[in-house]
């Protein structure tokens, strides 16, 4: 028995074929056949992947942020607070960790900046214990007896002939400790005592001046 197609029929059947995908092999056979339509529009590429989806991209630098991140030949100065000095010997040692590093003059910047702040800090906390360290002091000499006639006779050897100008500037000096210590006020009381017209009288007559060897060694000969 002779089977006829028409060919409208033939024509039919080619379209269906066309118009469907196989399933692949590893399909799961449990759900049948299963075909996937296919369409004439042409399908756009996806760009990137699953994990590439909303991640962030970093912008492309400028010249100018290049220039920023370079290592210079030659760092330029650096700037410091006001009255502030690097130690030089410290700094030769940054510059080769620093170009090392390949820092750029606002990193290494940075970096200066933190060692100046906590140098100024240590600097302040120096002061304030020196300070409080001198408080103490005149604490101590305002409480000796008789504290004016110690500080008056004190003041009297700084202004005789046995001070030099030196020593008058090392124990005066608004900046200096040494004119607050219970010990030097002390040994400079004692000093002017000694020296005083006062020590020299014996009863209505006044003994004859001595040198300034003898008062300080009256024993020597």
């Amino acid at each position: 028995m002779t089977v006829q197609v028409a060919t409208d029929t033939v024509t039919n059947d080619t379209q269906a074929v066309n118009a469907t995908v196989e399933a692949p092999l590893l399909a799961d056979d449990s759900k049948g056949d299963q075909t996937v339509a296919t369409s004439d529009t042409p399908v756009e590429p996806v760009e990137g992947t699953l994990l590439s989806e909303g991640a962030e991209t970093k912008p492309e630098e400028t010249k100018e942020q290049k220039a920023e991140g370079t290592t210079p030949d030659t760092y330029e100065e650096f700037s410091l607070p006001e009255g502030m000095v690097l130690d030089q010997p410290m700094l030769d040692g940054f510059l080769p960790v620093a170009r090392e590093l390949k820092l750029s003059q606002d990193a290494a910047q940075k970096l200066v900046d933190v060692y100046s702040a906590g140098r100024q800090a240590e600097d302040e906390r120096i002061q304030a214990d020196f300070q409080a360290q001198r408080e103490e002091w005149r604490g101590e000499v305002r409480a000796m007896p008789e504290h004016e006639k110690h500080l008056a006779l004190a003041k009297k050897a700084i202004a005789s002939d046995l001070a030099s100008e030196d020593f008058r500037k090392l124990v005066s000096a608004p900046d200096s400790w040494l004119g607050d210590h219970p010990a030097v006020v002390g040994f400079l009381a004692n000093v002017g005592a000694m020296i005083s017209e006062d020590s020299f009288l014996h009863g209505t007559t006044r003994s004859a001046p001595k040198d300034t060897a003898h008062v300080l060694f009256p024993t020597m000969k």
